[in-house]
């Protein structure tokens, strides 16, 4: 009767555990999906303001940079919050700070607003799209992915994504854009073939200098906007000549009217090719993938 008793007590207090393992795994998943909520409310209202297309939805990750120890690692992207459920407070007044100073046009690179840095704003990094978080003295410490390889990560002396939109970058690019408009319209009224190839080659190169000077390396991220469908097939086979065992983002844009040829040219290129993959990204139709392993 001892015997069966002890069983018992045995049995409860395993039941007893795993339930309130059961329920801070419950707590642990719902403070995450508020953390998620939170930051891609943010990313979505900054994208809305300022067009960026590329702006992706961030989710969470547990295996996200588990192969070393993140407190060691400072290249990794990062911000930190109070706690999960404070994000929303801890976050607004720097992404108030930072669109309030991308409107004075006083935007520069380390600077986006009083006491809003680089590293504070990261979780408005565009490219981004993956978030994981450990507790530090004072809080959670969150880092955001991916980023290149560690051995990589060593050679490459610009190795975390830089905010750079805001409302004076939106009026260059807006600028550039109206000039290649224009050099569309002289080549659509030209009548000699020789000159009209000159001006396509001439928009195709312009817009592949603006990628390199806009967009640094790492991002792995291209604007296909206005270029020429040919001029797009040549870049996109040097792209996937040089980009080794890694993943790729075209933004080829909606086409509003008629098929999305240069989307469609790029799914025919690279589909059935051996270790690779290609595909609309499920959250912006906009964007295409390519991946290579």
């Amino acid at each position: 009767m001892v015997f069966t008793s002890w069983i018992l007590t045995f049995f409860l207090i395993a039941v007893a555990s795993g339930s309130q393992k059961t329920s801070e795994l419950e707590k642990k998943i719902q403070n995450q999906k508020i953390l998620i909520d939170v930051l891609n409310n943010f990313r979505r209202q900054t994208a809305n303001k300022l067009e960026i297309a590329y702006m992706h939805e961030l989710i969470y990750d547990e295996t996200l940079y588990q192969q070393f120890d993140l407190r060691y690692k400072k290249d990794i992207p990062a911000f930190e919050i109070g706690h999960y459920t404070t994000a929303f407070n801890d976050l607004t007044s720097y992404t108030s700070a930072y669109c309030e100073k991308s409107e004075t046009r006083e935007y520069r690179d380390s600077a986006i607003g009083k006491g809003v840095f680089k590293d504070t704003i990261q979780y408005l990094s565009p490219l981004q799209q993956k978030v994981r978080c450990i507790e530090v003295e004072n809080g959670l410490k969150c880092f955001l992915g991916p980023i290149k390889s560690a051995l990589i990560q060593i050679m490459n002396f610009d190795p975390k994504p830089r905010i750079l939109f805001n409302l004076e970058t939106k009026e260059a690019q807006k600028q550039f854009y109206d000039n290649i408009k224009m050099m569309h319209e002289r080549r659509n009224d030209e009548n000699d073939p020789v000159e009209r190839e000159e001006l396509t080659r001439l928009i195709d190169n312009n817009i592949i200098e603006m990628n390199h000077r806009v967009y640094p390396e790492s991002w792995n991220y291209f604007d296909t906007h206005f270029m020429s469908e040919e001029g797009f097939a040549k870049h996109a086979e040097t792209v996937y000549d040089m980009m080794g065992v890694e993943r790729f983002t075209f933004n080829t844009g909606r086409e509003t009217n008629g098929e999305p040829a240069i989307q469609n040219r790029l799914l025919k290129m690279f589909k059935g090719r051996p270790r690779c993959d290609v595909r609309i990204n499920e959250y912006n139709d906009g964007l295409v993938i390519l991946e290579r392993w």
